[in-house]
């Protein structure tokens, strides 16, 4: 990077941090601050809404379980605290004064539908995911960001990288830790949008409008291809009187509409309708690494969205959910810059419906049921010297079922179990060629699974703290691949209260089965493999987690070890047709690290975050001990956010090492570093709110590549307006 530039960063970050240093200077002093507490175990409650006044004044606690307020008028005031899965923590009486900070510690217990050990919104029951820590991002900090789409989500989140629609598929692919989106399981309410073509999942389908929280898992976690890690959107149970309209423009022609309305339609039944229309150009231009910039053709698109949802209560302790999505997309695959002629026009059409019904049953077990019904119609069109038209059609129904029994609200055991039944048919069509690239397959797969949680009731003491552990085993069979056993087992202890050392760890067996295309798929240049086996993985993991007292400091680093077995790979065979095989074996070791910290009260934050990875080969042969392809050893991530008065204003910064792109490990992407500048402002309007917000992508204008010929944008600019009625 050059003098200027890094000059200019820095200029950057040090004028945001003087206009929050210059905002506490101006008598926006700490007048109220506290923490908010597990009654039960102790733990701080992250994203607890904490009110004074009946709300007149709020704020979300943060991960360590903190709040704070500033020019609050002093006086008497009663304060409560309010979140998912929590009684109300309310009537507390405090006073408040400008002169001297008052504290205050609040403990909120879990509600009766809450049962230990279970994460949840609303009712929904997390069942088979709730061991391992993740990382969640609420409605609301999506809401304060001013995020635009799931793409942004997820890009400004630490260790997750987004090709945001310049890849071969020309569809946003999102990356954990080295993983691309084949080996992740990502999912819309607990269903599966991995397609059945590629693997791949289309982030764009995604109304981030019905979104309530998204929660990102790292390692290896049950179900299919997620050796990786997971990504679960999980959209709104609650149907707040509501409606949003939102308008963006921005560079390369890029447009936005999007539309949301929800509220009750009565004591007991709810709704939500969400709208978007996406649009950009035909072109994007990038910067080439002589500084001059170039255009890339065939990269427009349009896509349509739209969701509905309807609720409602059946009983006191029961309540039932009905959705539907249908996502329509139009658009260009730019193809690779040695290439002269455009690749292809995709047309997608996907539809979802989803009913599920949840409660409680005699204050013993909570329950969820659900069901799921989805098709996904691709059309390829080539042009020039391939004038091909290819179709393909497939259809999906998923049943699952999750049962949790607890004893008591204070028992120390949890079991849960459950099971699904998954059925995906696959069809192929040249019409150029009146033939198929292979008949219809398809695929029936059932599996079941059980764990236990036995987790200390209260902490043994003060500072030696409490803990749990938690083992569990799933079975999965089709009839045309290996049945395969899945155990898991985890662990933590947490010292202090409030805790300042986390420990915990985790072993997990997780597999990948091969895609239908990659089984049944025959055409004159490639041959799918019938004999092809699942993808095996073994991982085993170690984080720590210090946070030094009245910091808002929160340190935390991951050891993770992750060994593959029949690792899925194309390759070419005689006369040069290329067929997937499976190879013996495949490593990736490493270490994530990094620190979150806020101050000023809460209206400057600072997020780093760090990967250290060898992804190899280890399979005898040439090619034993080389780097596998695209898997950067380096990763950095940094995010410095400043709040003030209705404005954030949030600066990002990523860099990564060179990946290699050929098994022998002689040409690669060079690394690249990327800097996006966000602001946002809010504006009260009579009874509306309104934001305007501005951005800027890749701010210095670097050249940058996430796969090789597809190079990402310059830098580009927008601007957007939002309306909250």
């Amino acid at each position: 990077m050059s003098t200027t530039k890094l000059f200019f960063t820095f200029f950057l970050s040090a004028i945001l941090c003087l206009a929050a240093h210059q905002a506490r200077a101006t008598g926006l002093s700490v007048c109220l601050e506290g923490i908010v507490l597990d009654a039960v175990s102790g733990l701080p409650i992250e994203n607890a809404k904490v009110e004074l006044g009946a709300g007149a004044y709020t704020c979300l606690t943060d991960r360590s379980g903190r709040f704070s307020f500033t020019e609050v008028p002093s006086g008497d005031w009663v304060i409560s605290a309010s979140r998912m899965g929590y009684k109300t923590a309310d009537g507390v009486q405090v006073t408040v004064n400008q002169d001297v900070p008052q504290r205050v510690q609040l403990q909120m217990e879990p509600a009766a539908i809450v049962l230990p050990g279970q994460r949840v919104t609303g009712t929904r029951l997390d069942y088979n995911l709730f061991t391992s820590p993740a990382l969640v991002v609420t409605a609301a900090e999506i809401n304060e960001a001013g995020f635009q789409d799931l793409t942004q989500v997820l890009a400004s989140l630490p260790g997750i990288t987004v090709n945001a629609g310049y890849s071969t598929s020309g569809t946003p692919q999102v990356t954990i830790t080295g993983e691309t989106g084949k080996r992740l399981g990502i999912t819309l309410d607990g269903v599966s949008l991995a397609e059945g073509i590629r693997g791949e999942t289309d982030l764009s389908v995604i109304p981030l409008a019905a979104v309530e929280n998204i929660e990102i898992r790292r390692g290896g976690q049950w179900g299919d291809a997620a050796l990786g890690g997971s990504v679960r959107i999980n959209t709104r149970r609650a149907f707040p009187t509501e409606r949003v309209i939102s308008v963006n423009y921005g560079s390369s022609d890029q447009r936005s509409l999007s539309s949301a309305v929800s509220g009750m339609a009565g004591p007991n039944y709810g709704y939500l309708v969400t709208a978007e229309d996406v649009g950009r150009g035909d072109t994007y231009t990038y910067a080439r690494e002589a500084g001059d910039d170039s255009v890339r053709a065939n990269a427009g698109y349009r896509l349509r969205k739209i969701y509905a949802k309807l609720g409602g209560r059946l009983t006191d302790n029961w309540d039932w959910r009905v959705s539907g999505l249908l996502h329509e997309n139009n658009r260009g695959v730019p193809g690779p810059l040695s290439m002269s002629f455009p690749v292809a026009a995709v047309k997608e059409r996907r539809r979802i419906l989803t009913a599920d019904i949840t409660g409680v049953w005699h204050n013993r077990f909570s329950v969820s049921l659900r069901s799921s019904a989805s098709d996904f119609r691709t059309h390829y069109r080539d042009s020039l010297t391939y004038p091909m038209h290819t179709q393909y059609d497939e259809t999906a129904y998923v049943l699952d079922a999750a049962v949790l029994y607890s004893p008591g609200a204070n028992s120390p055991l949890t079991v849960s179990a459950g099971g699904e039944v998954y059925h995906r048919a696959l069809q192929g069509f040249d019409y150029l060629a009146s033939r198929q690239p292979f008949d219809e397959a398809s695929r029936t797969t059932d599996a079941v699974w059980v764990q236990t949680r036995l987790r200390c009731p209260a902490d043994v003491s003060p500072w030696l703290g409490g803990g749990h552990i938690t083992g569990g085993v799933r079975y999965d069979r089709d009839g045309q691949t290996p049945s395969y056993w899945a155990p898991r087992i985890n662990a933590g202890w947490g010292w202090g209260r409030p805790r300042v050392l986390n420990l915990s760890a985790g072993w997990v067996r997780s597999f990948r089965r091969p895609l239908l295309t990659s089984l049944h798929w025959e055409d004159a240049y490639s041959h799918g493999n019938p004999v092809l086996e699942p993808e095996k993985s073994r991982e085993w993991d170690v984080k720590i987690e210090i946070i030094p007292p009245r910091t808002n400091l929160v340190v935390h680093t991951r050891f993770f070890d992750r060994a593959y077995d029949g690792f899925i790979e194309w390759a070419s065979g005689p006369n040069y047709i290329f067929s997937p095989v499976n190879l013996p074996r495949a490593m990736v070791v490493g270490r994530e690290d990094g620190f979150t910290w806020s101050g000023f009260g809460q209206r400057l934050s600072i997020d780093f975050f760090h990967t250290l990875m060898w992804a190899t080969d280890e399979a005898p042969g040439v090619y034993q001990g080389k780097s596998l392809l695209y898997r950067p050893k380096h990763a950095y991530q940094l995010k410095t956010t400043v709040q003030y008065r209705g404005l954030n204003v949030r600066l990002e910064a990523r860099w990564e090492d060179k990946q290699f792109i050929d098994k022998q490990n002689t040409k690669w992407i060079p690394p690249y570093r990327w800097f996006d500048l966000f602001v946002r402002q809010m504006i009260p309007w009579n009874t509306v709110n309104m934001f305007v917000s501005l951005r800027c992508e890749n701010l210095t204008n670097e050249s940058a590549a996430l796969r090789d010929g597809y190079p990402l944008p310059g830098r580009t600019v927008g601007a957007g307006v939002e309306l909250h009625f």
